[in-house]
């Protein structure tokens, strides 16, 4: 393995070191690979060299299976990496995330949560090309990454990867690796553009099962439900035109067109979404996800001690709920009482101080020069809450990942109540007093606007 190693180091250094073309932004998806790869994983630029090649060599240590191609962005000193996996790693994949996959008819036919052990049931499983969706196999490629785990303790850049974590996410977390994005497949997307996208094809229905097989089932439903809210909007369209054109005769005619107007409109939204709920429930049906809420699978980097599920028959990570209660009791939720008692502070602290220059303004104990310095506080209120801003999204995704959740779901949910608590203090607090409590409705336009600069500005400047 040493060896293995030390080769790949050397085939690197040898590969890059005497490159003189240069690949543009627009070219990271079209160069060409050895592999027809899935994931596209780019580092920061100008990152040394050795922190690469460390990141490649964990990658082949740690899961054998996985396939690199890499390249080089002249211009930008970036390095990417195109990766994939064989596709046996991507059936245990499918097996990990127990995907639902057609059976063959001489065996019953329908559909069953794919397993590795019986390859031979399932429809079309000999179609490497075919078997799994972009979206499916995109899916797999990225649950397998984010599962690659570090096995002992390392240290590079002087940033610590301990036992059991996400060697993606720890990447991510340090900047050491820059994105993790999907990547197109050219001849379904040019399909896809010459008979949707183009608009000769306005008329034409739009291609749902394709959409479905590329993009996955969530953006097909949704542009399903597009198409059909689209047509039926004509409705209230043909009708409210109507209206229109025999209103402003009179105030009687007026009334009673709008009476009849709101009963239509009540109506059309009833039946549309009657007919919705059908059309959801048989493509549901149609593409076997009507059980889907119940197949959430585990987030990539759930930690938790290996013990047999008594539903699966599987070893499983478990993590026992109440080391997660103590740690919201003990932690979270003192962490962010201080947080938000620290916000309310300074901002109370910063409204007194405009409320002084004011007073101190209108009694003309500062000199008319001096009016500039009423801006003073604006200005430093409308940074200290853009500042805490980015303070309170790494407090509570740090708080949300050691509260270590199973469910994606889950997890999302506890980061929006956490962010929605900390917004509701550290964005409204200020504007709530100036208009409630001050009415200075000037003040609160100025403060609003002021805000909304330095927001804009501290955007460009990250």
């Amino acid at each position: 393995m040493s060896q293995q190693f030390t080769n790949v180091k050397s085939v690197f250094h040898k590969r890059f070191s005497n490159l003189s073309s240069a690949i543009t932004n627009r070219l990271w998806l079209n160069a060409d690979t050895n592999y027809e790869c899935d994931v596209l994983l780019t580092f920061p630029a100008r990152i040394d060299d050795h922190v690469i090649i460390w990141f490649l060599e964990k990658f082949i240590q740690l899961q054998p299976d996985i396939r690199i191609s890499i390249k080089y962005h002249f211009t930008t000193g970036v390095y990417g990496f195109y990766l994939t996996f064989t596709y046996e790693r991507i059936l245990k994949g499918a097996d990990a995330l127990q995907l639902e996959k057609p059976i063959k008819q001489e065996f019953g036919g329908g559909y069953r949560i794919f397993l590795f052990d019986e390859l031979e049931f399932y429809e079309g499983v000999e179609d490497e090309e075919n078997f799994f969706s972009t979206q499916e196999r995109q899916s797999i490629v990225f649950h397998l990454l984010y599962s690659i785990r570090i096995t002992k303790l390392e240290i590079i850049n002087g940033i610590k990867f301990k036992i059991d974590q996400s060697l993606i996410q720890r990447g991510l977390e340090k900047n050491l690796i820059r994105q993790v994005i999907p990547l197109h497949n050219k001849e379904k997307l040019n399909h896809l553009r010459e008979t949707w996208v183009w608009p000769k094809n306005i008329f034409n229905p739009q291609p749902i099962e394709d959409i479905r097989q590329y993009f996955g089932v969530k953006i097909a439903l949704y542009f399903c439900w597009l198409s059909c809210y689209t047509k039926a909007l004509c409705f209230p369209a043909l009708y409210g035109i109507y209206i229109w054109y025999y209103s402003r005769q009179s105030q009687e005619i007026d009334d009673k067109l709008f009476i009849i107007n709101s009963l239509l409109n009540i109506i059309w939204a009833t039946g549309f979404l009657i007919y919705w709920r059908r059309r959801q429930a048989e493509l549901a049906y149609k593409w076997n996800t009507l059980d889907m809420e119940e197949l959430e699978e585990t987030r990539p980097t759930y930690k938790g001690i290996l013990h047999r599920s008594p539903v699966t028959n599987k070893y499983e990570p478990y993590y026992p709920s109440w080391k997660r209660l103590v740690f919201r009791l003990f932690v979270t939720i003192p962490m962010l009482i201080i947080n938000l008692v620290l916000v309310s502070f300074f901002i109370v602290i910063i409204i007194r101080l405009q409320s002084w220059i004011d007073q101190q303004l209108k009694i003309g104990r500062l000199p008319s020069l001096m009016s500039l310095t009423e801006l003073l506080p604006k200005i430093l209120l409308a940074l200290v809450t853009t500042i805490f801003d980015d303070v309170y999204k790494s407090v509570c995704r740090w708080l949300t990942d050691r509260e270590n959740y199973r469910e994606q779901r889950v997890h999302d949910n506890q980061m929006i109540a956490k962010m929605f608590a900390c917004a509701c203090v550290n964005s409204y607090l200020s504007v709530f007093y100036i208009a409630f409590f001050t009415h200075k409705y000037i003040r609160l336009a100025d403060q609003l606007i002021t805000i909304f600069v330095i927001k804009q500005f501290w955007g460009h400047v990250k």
